[in-house]
Order: C-alpha cells, then sequence, then structure tokens
C-alpha cells in the first residue's frame, strides 16, 4: 500500500505508523463487599448544596416584572410616536423658528 501512494504522490509521501500497546488485564467490574463499611450517604443539607439550583425569588416577582415589561412596551410605543411625529413635522413658512431667523430685521 505504501508503495501505491508513492507511486500516486511522485514519492512526496510520509508515513506515520502508530502502536498501541495493550493493557495487561481488561475492564474489571469492581466488586463491593457487603462487610466492608458502608459510606455515609450524604445528608440533606449536603444533596441540595450539590445540586445545581436557582436562586429563589420574593412572591411578589411575577408582578414587579409584569409592570416592568408593560411599562418599557409603553415607553417604547411613547417614544416610537413621538420620534415620528417629529419627524413629520412641517412647521409651515408662517411659524415661529423661519420669523425668528429671518437675516434682516423688521423696522417697528
Amino acid at each position: 500500500m505504501t508503495e501505491d501512494f508513492k507511486k500516486l504522490y511522485k514519492d512526496n509521501v510520509m508515513i506515520e505508523v502508530l502502536t498501541i500497546v495493550p493493557e495487561k488485564a481488561g475492564y474489571v467490574r469492581k466488586v463491593r463487599s457487603l462487610k466492608a463499611d458502608p459510606t455515609p450517604t450524604p445528608g440533606p443539607d449536603d444533596s441540595m448544596k450539590q445540586l445545581n439550583l436557582s436562586k429563589d425569588y420574593g412572591e411578589d416577582y411575577p408582578a414587579i416584572f409584569n409592570i416592568i415589561l408593560w411599562f418599557m412596551i409603553i415607553l417604547a410605543i411613547v417614544l416610537f410616536s413621538v420620534s415620528y411625529g417629529m419627524w413629520h413635522m412641517d412647521p409651515g413658512r408662517d411659524s415661529i423658528i423661519y420669523r425668528m431667523t429671518t437675516t434682516r430685521l423688521k423696522k417697528d
């Protein structure tokens, strides 16, 4: 097979060989003895510490979340409405902006 690769790639071949040393013993299941000292089982406090639990929230959390959610939605709608209104505002030629920014002064 090596010779075929050498012919195919015009002697630009690098061969790498890996060897694995077999284990002396296969996988053996460790047997527990009935006479051995039992390991202490974790108490309820220890097992609760090992669990990945979320932190506790107060009972008013859903109400506060709901109030903040609707406040943000209403605030976004109001902001969009005000921005839309200001964007499409056309004061016309009679506006105070045009009267105050003229270069010629009015004589009394």
